[in-house]
């Protein structure tokens, strides 16, 4: 399952108007003009106060839970992709959720979307020259229900 992972990213992307949360997907579409790779990130103290409300817990086991899931995420993505989680050079742009309002975050990210469809070049590399499995590509398209592709 995991194997197929970087597949059904791929897919997606190839798609179009799609937004992928997580699972390093960034590592496997790193380099696309078409593709904005973007880290948002909370605060230490912000996801500890969140993991107390939400999970009823104390500061101290949030902070164990905070950690863990830290780690975890960040073992995932460094032995199947091969590059660090907290390597901001495989970002396009990291907002910090402590300093950036999520409206403000928000529009910044339609803005920058929009641009990137006005960039496309054709000596680019894109997420058009993705090559996908016809079978992938339609369970994709049956999932988000929708036909076309969004290229």
């Amino acid at each position: 399952m995991i194997d197929m992972l970087p597949q059904v990213s791929l897919a997606l992307a190839h798609h179009g108007n799609v937004v992928i949360l997580g699972r390093g997907s960034y590592a496997v579409l790193g380099g696309r003009a078409d593709v904005l790779n973007v880290r948002v990130q909370a605060p230490f103290g912000s996801r500890i106060k969140w993991f107390m409300e939400q999970q009823n817990t104390t500061r101290d086991e949030a902070e164990v839970l905070v950690r863990e899931r830290d780690e975890v995420r960040a073992a995932f993505v460094q032995s199947w992709y091969g590059v660090r989680v907290d390597k901001t050079s495989l970002f396009d742009l990291v907002i910090d959720t402590g300093k950036v309002p999520p409206e403000m975050a928000t529009r910044w990210l339609v803005e920058l979307a929009q641009r990137l469809d006005m960039r496309k070049g054709d000596d680019e590399r894109t997420t058009d020259t993705i090559s996908v499995d016809p079978v992938l590509a339609s369970a994709v398209s049956k999932q988000l229900e929708c036909e076309a592709a969004h290229r």
